[in-house]
């Protein structure tokens, strides 16, 4: 199997937009924007249960992965992770797709799933891609800080004692990059971690643009 550096999936598209635009956030041509719940695309109680992260995970942990995702085209690899230094093996289901999600493997058992595209997973709060981060405030039950943006870890969430358990859950968020300007970003730079309902956080749009649910 060939070994692919895999330094996130928040990192890997934040190095892939350093040159897509003249801003200081590196906005590239595939920057999405939020999403509302209600444009969803899964609809029936039994589509949102199928969906959901926690449930492919049980699954997983479960060895009924067969029987509960039986649609599910599932390939095999190997990636490294934490700046190139940790090698792990990994299943990538539905690759190409909208619902393409990655699964690491760490001493024989799952490690985490990375989720980072704009198709029908979500969490079961819900969490998904493109919640708006008032959203996902509302859900944590108190404001989360969000990372700065133009380096590695641009948008990482902390949930500041908030019901998201961060021993299971680590979020990233992105601006609308459609609907800012350079001087509202360059507020927003660097590694200092800001708060989401402080002064003008609102004009960068912010929404979930990663999940990694970790095992």
């Amino acid at each position: 199997m060939k070994i692919i550096l895999f330094c996130a999936l928040f990192v890997c598209f934040a190095s892939c937009k350093k040159e897509s635009r003249d801003t200081p956030i590196n906005a590239g041509s595939s920057d999405l924007s939020p999403v509302e719940a209600s444009e969803m695309k899964v609809d029936t109680p039994e589509e949102v249960a199928y969906w959901t992260l926690e449930n492919l995970a049980d699954a997983i942990r479960e060895n009924r992965l067969a029987s509960a995702y039986p649609d599910l085209i599932m390939e095999e690899d190997v990636m490294l992770f934490g700046e190139g230094t940790i090698e792990r093996p990994v299943k990538i289901f539905n690759s190409g797709t909208d619902d393409q999600i990655l699964v690491s493997y760490e001493n024989g058992k799952p490690f985490e799933m990375l989720y980072g595209d704009r198709g029908r997973w979500r969490t079961r709060h819900p969490i998904y891609i493109g919640l708006p981060i008032k959203q996902l405030n509302d859900i944590n039950g108190t404001a989360v800080q969000f990372a700065g943006f133009g380096w590695d870890y641009s948008g990482l969430i902390r949930f500041n004692g908030g019901s998201i358990n961060e021993d299971r859950y680590s979020i990233f968020v992105s601006p609308s990059y459609n609907d800012i300007n350079e001087e509202d970003a360059y507020e927003f730079m660097g590694s200092t971690f800001f708060d989401s309902d402080a002064a003008n956080v609102e004009k960068l749009h912010l929404y979930v643009s990663s999940i990694t649910y970790k095992f």
